[in-house]
């Protein structure tokens, strides 16, 4: 009899196995590829939505898909073609994002090159964009909190006071007589990061003087009555003819990525002939900057 049971939990165990369990207590992490999706622009070719990959989530440790596949390693061109193999293959379909919210799937439609040195490719079309606006992409949605789709336009008083916030740092800055009225404003969304969290202002500004053009990505949360910045971002760029060092970062999404009720920042930086993604967390109450890669350029 005890032979038997003995044989029993042995087969139960491999048949546990076989259909994907493990016997051991410890779990497999999770493997997410996250993807960034531009809306199509006319005149540009291609002119349809690009998915272009951002980051590799594994467990908790993020990592550059992009960088094995743009290097002068002998290996880079293989790189390539598993990527595309894995997931760029036609009609290879994606779960879309927009807030932290499902919006359905994307299919894909083809590998396809947007500068010197990429990993991108076309998405069929229709794809569900709201205003415009770049959106994310996901490998799978497990272990993601999604929630509903906070982001929305600001409101006039919204925007006075991140206009107000940007002017308090750039004078801390050193920047001098700033106002509001010299502030170029870009792309500002109103949101909250957590269902739990209070409103929250997504946005860049940029300002131009004789010396340099600055750029700040600020993110600011409503606490009682006053806005306070719980985010910055500040570049400089002292080339006013070319450019060159311009660092210029806008907002692309935000997701739940841990699902710990807070949710991730994601932005994109271009520079002078290539961009990146930079994603941002709160840890232990303070923003802060836990990747950067991904993109492509010249």
């Amino acid at each position: 009899m005890k032979i038997r049971h003995i044989c029993t939990l042995l087969v139960a165990g491999l048949l546990l196995s076989a259909n994907g369990f493990r016997v051991s207590s410890k779990t497999v992490p999770r493997r997410l590829l996250i993807f960034a999706v531009w809306p199509g622009e006319k005149g540009k070719q291609p002119d349809a939505p690009i998915l272009d990959p951002i980051a590799i989530l594994e467990g908790v440790k993020f990592d550059d898909p992009v960088k094995p596949v743009n290097s002068s390693e002998p290996q880079a061109n293989a790189n390539y073609d598993r990527f595309v193999k894995d997931y760029f293959q036609k009609d290879q379909k994606y779960p879309f994002l927009f807030g932290g919210s499902s919006k359905g799937t994307i299919a894909v439609e083809g590998a396809v090159g947007i500068s010197c040195e990429t990993l991108t490719a076309t998405v069929k079309t229709p794809v569900p964009f709201v205003n415009a606006q770049k959106a994310l992409a996901v490998s799978s949605l497990q272990g993601l909190g999604l929630h509903e789709n906070w982001r929305k336009p600001a409101s006039a008083e919204e925007r006075t006071e991140f206009l107000r916030l940007a002017a308090n740092f750039l004078e801390k800055q050193g920047v001098a007589n700033i106002s509001v009225s010299t502030i170029r404003l870009d792309n500002l969304r109103s949101t909250k990061l957590g269902v739990d969290r209070p409103e929250a202002l997504v946005g860049s500004v940029l300002v131009k003087t004789k010396t340099a053009v600055r750029y700040l990505f600020m993110v600011a949360e409503r606490k009682n009555a006053k806005w306070d910045a719980i985010l910055t971002s500040y570049h400089v760029g002292k080339d006013l003819e070319d450019g060159v060092d311009n660092v210029e970062e806008d907002f692309v999404d935000q997701l739940d990525l841990f699902k710990n009720g807070v949710d991730v920042i994601v932005t994109i930086c271009s520079y002078y002939e290539s961009w990146d993604y930079t994603i941002y967390r709160e840890e232990d109450g303070t923003w802060k900057k836990v990747y950067q890669g991904g993109g492509g350029g010249c």
